[in-house]
């Protein structure tokens, strides 16, 4: 349990995809007769063939782990890199297909007090062992997906050979994506126009391991809430949960990284997301047959990379 507690996290800095299913939930205030009815907001994306979405993403996270009798062990992480995801074509449909690329990373991490261990991607013969499954993913398209305009997952085709996403562990053996990146890149929006105020759940699943051989699939749960529309910028409110029933503490300390709570802004006129802030900041017990703990704080923050303001910015230099 140690083991897989430690290690580097680079969740997040690969965005990759999953299966989920949406509900949508009512508005917990609806108004009155009499009153005039709130606006509906139908969340889309809108894709434009050769279009590149580029983002900023960085990413500091902590994990304390102790055990009795005295165990202590400290690991933080830090990421920051560049994405982008190119349009390669529309359907009639408004389904797209998206290249996915990690254009750059500069990554480090440190175990308690020892020195740092470093990656920068533009100096990539300068690699800690421990960032060496990164070297071959950056700067190469990861995969091809095909989305709808609503944001759900229609297709996904690697473009790596699947060695290479094994040893980044982006990929299961039977060559399904792994949940370690259990991010979805994109948010899937409800089928129906929605109010400020109203919200829509996507749940999805994890493989936790619950013994030496054993793992068990347990069910998670993303809420969403549009809390507030500023001329044309959502804002939506995320809180992630726990569906299964359960108090073992080594199933909760695998989940502690994937529970994040946050806010996303939305442009619904240009149809793409601007940000995404992400937070974690949890404890779980008992992790290691039923003794220890496990404290996690993390802070990823996503942003839209506005083409025209870094050609006014590179061209000031």
């Amino acid at each position: 349990m140690r083991g897989m507690l430690r290690g580097v996290w680079i969740v997040g800095v690969v965005s990759l995809w999953m299966h989920t299913h949406s509900s949508t939930i009512p508005a917990a205030n609806k108004p009155s007769e009499g009153q005039p009815k709130a606006s509906a907001y139908l969340l889309r994306y809108h894709f434009e063939k050769n279009e590149v979405l580029n983002y900023q993403v960085d990413h500091e996270t902590s994990m304390t782990t102790t055990a009795p009798p005295n165990y202590l062990e400290k690991v933080t992480n830090s990421v920051q890199s560049q994405k982008n995801h190119r349009v390669v074509g529309v359907d009639s449909k408004g389904n797209a297909t998206l290249e996915l690329m990690i254009k750059h990373a500069k990554m480090s991490a440190q175990f308690g007090d020892s020195n740092p261990l470093k990656f920068d991607s533009d100096h990539p013969k300068d690699c800690p062992k421990v960032y060496e499954h990164m070297r071959p993913i950056i700067g190469r398209p990861l995969a091809r997906v095909q989305v709808s305009p609503r944001g759900e997952l229609l297709q996904t085709r690697p473009q790596l050979p699947f060695s290479v996403l094994a040893k980044a562990k982006l990929v299961k053996a039977d060559g399904s994506f792994s949940e370690g990146a259990s991010q979805n890149f994109l948010i899937e929006f409800p089928e129906d126009a929605i109010k400020v105020g109203e919200g829509w759940t996507n749940t999805f699943e994890v493989k936790v391991v619950v013994g030496k051989t054993l793992t068990q699939n347990v069910t998670m749960q993303r809420s969403y809430e549009l809390v507030k529309v500023d001329g044309n910028i959502a804002t939506i409110k995320l809180r992630t949960g726990l569906i299964t029933p359960t108090r073992d503490g080594m199933i909760l300390g695998q989940l502690i990284q994937m529970s994040p709570n946050g806010t996303i802004e939305f442009d619904l006129e240009k149809g793409r997301i601007l940000s995404r802030t992400l937070t974690i900041d949890k404890t779980e017990a008992g992790i290691i047959n039923g003794h220890g703990s496990v404290h996690a704080e993390s802070k990823r923050v996503e942003r839209w990379i506005d083409p025209k303001a870094d050609d006014n910015k590179q061209a000031s230099k």
